[in-house]
């Protein structure tokens, strides 16, 4: 504790501290991160659908797909090699993200020795984590429509955190901390870490506008669960003072 003290007496201090990753091998995904995920997972058949390989170029490469893709002959070439690129992103292994939120905690409990959550923050039976992207993305002329954009991790395995242990006299220097940094809303700030252990293939299926068009478009299963579902393990869960997350005051191991 004595360790943590002394962090703590040094964020105080800091006015401005320089932001530190301190979860390095868990990544914040990008929408770029998730669709790797599901190539790493064999969710998306890119080769059977020449739409798919043409979008992660826009995603990836928008020059190359704006200045070629209208050449159809020239785009012919590229996209192969592409395809040849996202086959072998298989191997990439990229299984470890997190999720960051802030929360708040209420009156310290002298009884359990614990700073709860409030209701409205609470870590009650938690076994799902939402994480949206960018959906409206354009390279030149061409729209991502296809691949997914909006993600949700679950775990068969639910989180129940009442709240952060620590003694009365912790609990006062976190107090005192928040109001020297103006923090009267008494946040702080999580981060689940944890690792996926599979995704469920992306079927394809095809919709018809008012005109009769066909557009193609991929879901695990007929229902739409969009948001596209990652099973995940929890590692961790790590709570900060900061929102730098750089001064620890607590973590959790399911």
């Amino acid at each position: 504790m004595l360790k943590f003290f002394r962090a703590l007496a040094l964020f105080v201090l800091i006015a401005t501290p320089a932001y530190a990753d301190t979860a390095t091998d868990y990544i914040k995904p990008t929408w770029n991160d998730f669709i790797k995920i599901l190539i790493e997972f064999k969710a998306l058949d890119f080769k059977a659908d020449d739409a798919l390989v043409d979008e992660y170029a826009m995603m990836t490469n928008c020059d190359l797909y704006a200045s070629t893709a209208g050449d159809e002959f020239r785009w012919r070439t590229a996209r192969a090699g592409l395809l040849e690129t996202i086959q072998k992103l298989g191997d990439n292994q990229l299984t470890k993200i997190r999720y960051d939120t802030p929360l708040q905690l209420t009156k310290y409990d002298f009884s359990n020795k614990l700073f709860p959550f409030t209701a409205r923050t609470s870590i009650d039976n938690v076994n799902s984590f939402l994480m949206t992207t960018n959906n409206e993305f354009k390279c030149g002329r061409g729209q991502v429509q296809y691949l997914p954009h909006d993600f949700r991790a679950v775990t068969k395995n639910p989180i129940t955190i009442p709240g952060i242990p620590m003694s009365p006299e912790d609990g006062e220097t976190i107090l005192r901390t928040m109001d020297m940094m103006k923090n009267t809303n008494r946040t702080i700030y999580t981060r689940f870490s944890m690792h996926v252990i599979d995704v469920q293939p992306l079927l394809r299926y095809t919709k018809h506008d008012k005109y009769g068009n066909e557009t193609p478009y991929y879901l695990q299963g007929h229902s739409p669960p969009n948001p596209t579902q990652l099973d995940v393990v929890v590692d961790s869960v790590d709570f900060f003072v900061d929102p730098y997350m750089e001064v620890k005051i607590y973590s959790y191991k399911p």
